[in-house]
C-alpha cells in the first residue's frame, strides 16, 4: 500500500465582471492562485499571501466556495485544496508583477466562452459562476504537475 503525505491548500475564486482569474506556468494548463498552507497560519491568510506571490493582487477572501481532494501518486501526496471566494483591492493586475516562487508565468482573467476552450484545472471551475454547486468537490487523482 502506497504511503501518502497531507498537503493542505488554499486558493481564490478570483471573479471580476463575470470573468474569472486564472494563472498558469506555461500558458497551457490554467488554475486558481493559492498554495500550500504554512504551519500557524489561517486559511484566509495564506489565500491573501498566496495570491499577492502569485499575481501581485491584493484579496480579501469572503467565504468558502469548494473543497477538493486528490491524491497524487507520482509525489506521494494526498492534497486537500480549499477554494475561497475573494474579492480584488483594486481592479488590475499590476504590469510590474513577478511571481517570487517562479512557477507562475501568466495572469489572466477568463470569461465563461473561454473556459470552455482552454484547459483548466480541476475542471469543475467551468462551473463556479453557479452559485448552487456543490462544495465538497468529491476525490480524484490528478497528475498533471
Amino acid at each position: 500500500m502506497q504511503h501518502f503525505t497531507l498537503a493542505i491548500a488554499v486558493r481564490a475564486l478570483i471573479v471580476q465582471n463575470k470573468q474569472i482569474l486564472l494563472v498558469s506556468n506555461d500558458n497551457n494548463i490554467w488554475y486558481t492562485p493559492g498554495g500550500k498552507l504554512k504551519p500557524g497560519e489561517t486559511l484566509p491568510a495564506c489565500a491573501i499571501r498566496e495570491v499577492k506571490e502569485e499575481t501581485g493582487i491584493t484579496i480579501k477572501p469572503k467565504q468558502l466556495a469548494f473543497v477538493l481532494d486528490f491524491f497524487d501518486s507520482k509525489d506521494s501526496v494526498h492534497k486537500v485544496e480549499l477554494y475561497f471566494s475573494a474579492e480584488m483591492q483594486g481592479n488590475e493586475i499590476p504590469s510590474n508583477w513577478s511571481d517570487q516562487d517562479g512557477p507562475v508565468r501568466f495572469v489572466h482573467f477568463f470569461d465563461r466562452e473561454t473556459l470552455e476552450k482552454i484547459t483548466v484545472v480541476p475542471a469543475f471551475l467551468r462551473e463556479c459562476f453557479h452559485t448552487d454547486a456543490a462544495i465538497y468537490r468529491g476525490s480524484e487523482k490528478r497528475d498533471l504537475f
